[in-house]
């Protein structure tokens, strides 16, 4: 399964054909649009459409207002050992400051057991976090793989 294939359901993709925008080739919304066609077996792909005919919109040029850059960024998952050299007096309240860096209990928890990817900006929070509570050494998370923030792009 491609990384493409776990864009948001709502987010908007670009139909330009190629040949008609110069961005084509390096945008997200383009690429997801392709790949999701071509491949079948992916989920079925949602119907949120850049409008090339809104004047505001200016696509199809290189001032795209809705260019998405077709780059990975460098996502953790999981963070079982998160707290595993974090003295026993902290701990109660770190892990509370630390669910607070995410916008529910429900993406902590997922986060935590690695079915949710916790974005650079979520990583660089809970190192401040560690940091406040006086804790020297970088969170520990279980792996890092390279994918896509979705929560960086507007929809």
């Amino acid at each position: 399964m491609s990384s493409y294939s776990n864009a948001p359901f709502f987010f908007s993709v670009c139909t330009v054909r190629e040949g008609e925008c110069p961005l084509r080739e390096t945008c997200l919304r383009s690429r997801v649009f392709v790949e999701t066609r071509m491949n079948t077996s992916d989920k079925v792909l949602n119907l949120c459409m850049v409008n090339h005919f809104n004047p505001q919109s200016d696509t199809c040029t290189q001032q795209c207002q809705m260019y998405c850059p077709d780059q990975k960024k460098r996502m953790a998952k999981g963070m079982v050992h998160l707290y595993d050299n974090v003295p026993q007096r902290l701990y109660s309240s770190l892990r509370s400051a630390v669910m607070c860096v995410f916008n529910n209990r429900t993406f902590y928890y997922e986060s935590r057991k690695g079915k949710r990817l916790i974005s650079e900006e979520e990583q660089r929070r809970i190192q401040l976090v560690f940091q406040r509570y006086g804790i020297s050494e970088p969170p520990q998370f279980d792996s890092y793989v390279d994918d896509y923030d979705w929560s960086d792009y507007k929809y």
